[in-house]
């Protein structure tokens, strides 16, 4: 890895291309919604046990839980129509810090 590459860009990543990769399935229910961040995040891994040291990845799934909204809180600018239809959803704001920017 030189200081010219790209993040995801190194040698050794290209490299996995010529291997048996297997994809990565998201979550369907959750992993669409706009203006969402999850707090929680699963990965599911699946294999085949070929030999007592030896398994093979057959299959992976990616799974969001927690989400919350991305708009800020009513009080900090955040739309009225959004914050509305993510509360129907049961999704509410991402915690905020005093000037409404989201924590980290």
């Amino acid at each position: 890895s030189t200081s010219e590459e790209e993040w995801g860009r190194t040698d050794a990543l290209n490299n996995m291309r010529n291997h048996d990769l297997i994809p990565v399935s998201v979550d369907k229910e959750m992993g669409g919604y706009r203006h969402t961040i999850p707090r929680k995040v699963q990965l599911e891994l699946k294999y085949f046990q070929v030999t007592k040291g030896e398994k093979r990845l057959v299959e992976s799934r990616l799974y969001f839980d927690e989400l919350c909204t991305t708009q800020q809180p009513e009080h900090f600018g955040g739309s009225i129509n959004i914050l509305d239809m993510m509360q129907e959803r049961e999704i509410y704001p991402c915690d905020v810090d005093i000037n409404g920017d989201i924590k980290s």
